[in-house]
């Protein structure tokens, strides 16, 4: 929801591009490196990326993104890489 994340960002449509731009620099790498993890069972990098990607998503709107990270984050944090790979 871009209207969201510009009234947090107080309508600074310029500050709003810029985190755009980080996002989609960063959150490929961040989302490959997740399907690693999860795919080598690493926990705590499972449990890391998601939050770090909910995060991001959260920053730009990106709602069904941040909340399918959350739900990812959430399951990690009771049944580790395992278990947060059932939102992969």
């Amino acid at each position: 929801n871009k209207a969201e994340a510009l009234s947090r960002l107080e309508n600074d449509v310029e500050l709003y591009q810029e985190i755009v731009v980080v996002f989609l620099e960063d959150t490929p790498l961040q989302m490959k490196n997740l399907g690693n993890a999860l795919e080598s069972k690493d926990d705590g990098a499972s449990l890391r990326l998601a939050h770090s990607i909910k995060s991001a998503a959260g920053n730009i709107g990106a709602t069904i993104l941040r909340e399918t990270a959350f739900k990812m984050e959430s399951a990690a944090r009771k049944g580790g890489a395992e278990g947060a790979s059932q939102y992969w």
